[in-house]
C-alpha cells in the first residue's frame, strides 16, 4: 500500500484509476516514482503537450521488467489534470486527436498504452495506462524531432524524473531486447510401431 492505494496490483478500471487520481490528491509533491508521473500544465491538443507526454510513456516503456514488477502490476500511469493538492482538471480532447498526437513521437509499433478520462468533481482528468515492459522488448525511441530532442532520442524513467537514457541504460534494454523468448520444438526419434513390409 501507497498512502491508502493498494500498489501490489495492477489499476486498470475506472473505479481504480478514480482512486490513483484521490491517492495522486492526498499525496506528497516528492512521491513522484518510476510507476507514476503528474502533470497539470500539459495541453495534449498542442505539439508541446503531445511530445510530453509522449516522452513520458517513453520513458516507462523503457524501464527494466523486474524493477517495474515491483509496482501494480509492472504498469505506469501518467496522470494528466492533477497533482498533490490540486485538481486542475485538463482540457478534454477527441480521442483520435489524442492519439493521432502522440503516434507523432511514438510510432505506430511503439510502446503500448491506452488512455481513460475520469471526471472527478466536474473536471476532467486524463490517465494514460502504459503497459507493462517485459522481455524480448524493443527499446522505444522517439520518433520525430522535438525543439532539441533528437529522432531516436532513448528516454527512461527513473523516480521522479524522465530522462535521456545513459550506457547503463543502454546495455539494459540491449540485453532487454535480446531476451526475446522463442519456441523451441522438441523432437524425440523412437520404434513407433511394427515395420510394415
Amino acid at each position: 500500500m501507497s498512502g491508502g492505494f493498494d500498489t501490489t496490483r495492477a489499476a486498470r478500471g475506472v473505479d481504480d484509476l478514480e482512486q490513483l487520481v484521490q491517492f495522486v490528491l492526498g499525496t506528497h509533491g516528492a512521491n513522484e516514482s518510476d510507476w507514476i508521473e503528474w502533470k497539470t500544465d500539459v495541453d495534449l491538443s498542442t505539439k508541446a503537450g503531445s511530445f510530453s507526454a509522449a516522452r513520458q510513456i517513453l520513458g516507462f516503456a523503457n524501464r527494466s521488467p523486474d524493477v517495474a514488477a515491483a509496482h501494480v502490476g509492472g504498469l505506469a500511469y501518467l496522470v494528466v489534470g492533477a497533482e498533490p493538492k490540486n485538481l486542475a482538471g485538463s482540457r478534454s480532447i477527441d480521442p483520435a486527436h489524442l492519439t493521432d498526437g502522440l503516434k507523432r513521437y511514438l510510432g505506430t509499433d511503439g510502446p503500448r498504452w491506452s488512455p481513460v478520462w475520469l471526471s472527478l468533481e466536474g473536471k476532467d482528468v486524463l490517465v494514460v495506462v502504459i503497459e507493462a515492459p517485459k522481455l524480448g522488448d524493443d527499446i522505444h525511441t522517439l520518433r520525430r524531432e522535438f525543439e532539441g530532442a533528437k529522432n531516436g532520442a532513448i528516454f527512461i524513467r527513473r523516480p521522479g524524473i524522465c530522462e535521456q537514457a545513459n550506457a547503463e541504460d543502454l546495455r539494459m534494454l540491449t540485453d532487454r531486447a535480446r531476451s526475446r523468448t522463442s519456441a523451441t520444438m522438441s523432437l524425440s526419434l523412437g520404434n513407433q510401431g511394427p515395420r510394415i513390409p
